[in-house]
């Protein structure tokens, strides 16, 4: 499972404690980016073990973290998390390499067409680039993986969408 660098979004969180998936769910994967303290939760609860990665198995592999002091306590001196440079943790040849690979990235926006906007609003910069096609690629071509942009339909309380007929320029 791969998350966005932009973090996980707070509402597939909640979806995972209202389905109470982390009872049935075990033994997922990390393969990220970048992660924060909710990964430590599902660690925890035996959600997260890396049992069955095919490449750094029994390992949370990341670039960069970001999060509270207990995710940094978390990862010190843990040898379940390692840190690779981006240009291996984003490498798609590796990232595809992980069966039933599973990208969750998240976007800004998003047209009829499928296309995304993740890092921008037109020329307005909203967010670095990040990983994120490099995670799409990596779990479409992963066997069985299932790349998945997540977004809220909406923005501003409900006043903006977030879906639109073409990206804004």
């Amino acid at each position: 499972m791969s998350y966005s660098r932009c973090g996980e979004p707070y509402s597939l969180w909640r979806e995972f404690k209202n389905h109470s998936v982390m009872h049935f769910k075990r033994d997922l994967g990390i393969h990220t980016e970048m992660f924060s303290d909710r990964i430590v939760d599902l660690v925890e609860a035996g959600v997260i073990t890396n049992r069955f990665k095919k490449l750094q198995p029994d390992r949370i592999t990341t670039s960069f973290i970001s999060g509270s002091r207990r995710l940094f306590d978390f990862v010190d001196d843990n040898p379940m998390v390692e840190f690779h440079p981006c240009d291996r943790t984003n490498d798609t040849a590796l990232i595809r390499m992980n069966d039933k690979m599973v990208a969750i990235n998240s976007a800004l926006e998003v047209d009829l067409t499928g296309q995304v906007y993740a890092d921008s609003f037109g020329h307005k910069i909203y967010s670095g680039i990040g990983g994120q096609m490099d995670f799409i690629r990596g779990a479409a071509l992963s066997r069985d993986g299932k790349p998945i942009i997540a977004i809220p339909s909406t923005a501003a309380k409900g006043k903006v969408s977030r879906i639109m007929s073409e990206l804004t320029s």
